[in-house]
């Protein structure tokens, strides 16, 4: 019995709980759509310097999204809205929890910015591809050929998929929060990791950039269109911020 009791308190210890878990993927979700609404307004008021930008924002963010994702995982063990909500991603595997220190094994490191960045860039891509084929066989453009037919397969294979990938989502945060299963999201579960608070010694400078990104999106996206001004003022704030964490950084060092 005491046994038991001394692995339930280690496991419970440190778990995050369901509005962690759903607040950062919140934030992970919102960041793509803040930034392209600048991307918008920049190609708008500028199209022959910055029109490009609008038409390679998706490629533009994935190299983006993964330097700023594998800058987090290698020195925190946690993606960009995990570290953001003080959580940190740990094997399930105790052999493999303490065998690397506070890092990640380098190949759940790998495997974790794969998931993070490339798997929903080819998830977005192929929607949107999907949804080109959905309309135009709702506007009757689709003909009765092979490869028209095979358009119409594929857009209600997807919709099955993405349906099938929705349940399984929420199956998996209802193992979650009746403590069946340790992972909080299907990715983790995938990759045998589990979210844990994160110690307060990690706290430096990088929580303030984190704060920053977070104030610069939340600023933006408060409003459907962002004005000239608005952007102006985030530009300054960013600015101000910016010399207020080199600062910082010099004085840790």
């Amino acid at each position: 019995m005491a046994v038991y009791a001394a692995h339930l308190t280690r496991t419970l210890q440190g778990t995050p709980s369901v509005f962690q878990v759903t607040a950062q993927e919140a934030l992970g979700s919102t960041v793509k759509p803040a930034l392209r609404k600048v991307v918008e307004y920049l190609a708008a008021a500028y199209p022959e310097k910055c029109g490009w930008l609008e038409r390679w924002y998706d490629e533009l963010y994935l190299a983006l999204d993964a330097c700023l994702q594998y800058h987090y995982l290698k020195h925190y063990a946690a993606s960009f809205s995990e570290s953001f909500y003080g959580l940190i991603r740990t094997p399930t595997s105790s052999q493999l929890e303490f065998s690397s220190g506070t890092r990640l094994p380098p190949s759940l490191e790998r495997s974790s910015l794969l998931l993070l960045t490339l798997a929903p860039y080819l998830w977005d891509k192929a929607g949107d591809i999907v949804q080109r084929w959905r309309e135009r066989n709702e506007d009757g453009l689709l003909g009765k050929s092979k490869s028209d037919s095979l358009r119409r397969a594929a857009v209600k294979v997807y919709s099955i998929a993405h349906l099938v990938f929705e349940l399984s989502r929420l199956a998996q945060m209802c193992l979650y929060m009746s403590g069946r299963s340790v992972s909080a999201t299907l990715a983790l579960r995938w990759l045998g990791l589990r979210l844990r608070d994160a110690p307060t010694q990690r706290e430096d400078s990088g929580d303030l950039s984190s704060m920053f990104v977070f104030v610069l999106y939340l600023y933006i996206n408060c409003s459907k269109r962002a004005s000239r001004q608005k952007i102006l003022d985030v530009a300054s704030f960013c600015h101000k911020l910016r010399s207020k964490m080199v600062f910082a950084s010099c004085i840790l060092k």
